[in-house]
């Protein structure tokens, strides 16, 4: 795993979008070079044979997964001071943890897998407990499997659900409230990301491919895509700025 900081520019393509939508407008920006003064840092969690950084706040403390040597994967919390926290989480006696979304506060979600490959979803606290978000229940009936992918300062969680071959994507407000959406057109709407206004933004599936999408907290959808540059589709951050990185 690398860590880059104080870096301005980095040679990647971005694609920046307004969450707020005031026009059908994108930027495509090139960047080209390093910032002088960039560092890179590299670090992995103990026993790691692969690392996977996921999401990092604005603290600069960064979640994601690793596997070990013998194929299972593991969560990790790397703080910006360096320090490395592993944890696990298979309560239902399964296996597999993988962190995907961190916030301001260190709160951690992800998804780990119990009997049967049925997948699950968790909520990591600051001080290391961890309890299991169970979106199918009387009072939050999500039916099949649920994948989160992000969390902001206030709990909200992002994430999809898994039924009969399609994807819904979800908003999960802290007192329980659920909101479903669906691009229009779509037959699978994946969010990865979630900011401070519960905004969401991710990909979906439809008849010209995986497309992206901004979906306002109010439920207002822009949908992009840079025209041969299918792998540019795919957001994977949105900011409290409403900007989506691609």
């Amino acid at each position: 795993m690398l860590v880059l900081e104080g870096c301005r520019e980095s040679q990647i393509s971005l694609v920046l979008l307004p969450a707020r939508f005031l026009g059908p407008v994108f930027v495509l920006t090139q960047l080209a070079g390093v910032a002088a003064g960039a560092q890179f840092t590299s670090s992995d969690p103990p026993g790691s044979a692969q690392t996977r950084p996921v999401s990092i706040n604005s603290g600069r403390d960064l979640a994601g997964y690793f596997m070990d040597a013998s194929g299972n994967y593991h969560g990790f919390l790397r703080l910006a001071n360096g320090t490395i926290t592993t944890f696990d989480y298979a309560p239902k006696q399964g296996c597999c943890t993988f962190a995907t979304g961190i916030n301001a506060a260190d709160q951690i979600v992800g998804n780990y897998y119990g009997p049967n490959n049925i997948q699950y979803d968790f909520l990591r606290e600051p001080d290391g407990s961890i309890t299991t978000i169970d979106l199918n229940t009387p009072a939050t009936p999500i039916p099949g499997q649920t994948a989160l992918s992000g969390i902001n300062a206030s709990g909200t969680v992002a994430g999809t659900y898994y039924l009969n071959g399609g994807a819904t994507g979800f908003v999960r407000t802290h007192d329980g409230t659920i909101t479903t959406f669906q691009v229009p057109g779509a037959y699978a709407t994946v969010p990865t990301s979630i900011n401070n206004a519960a905004d969401t933004a991710g990909y979906f599936n439809g008849p010209t491919g995986q497309p992206g999408f901004i979906r306002t907290a109010e439920g207002t959808f822009q949908t992009f895509g840079v025209q041969g540059q299918a792998w540019l589709d795919q957001p994977v951050a949105l900011n409290d700025a409403g900007t989506a990185v691609v």
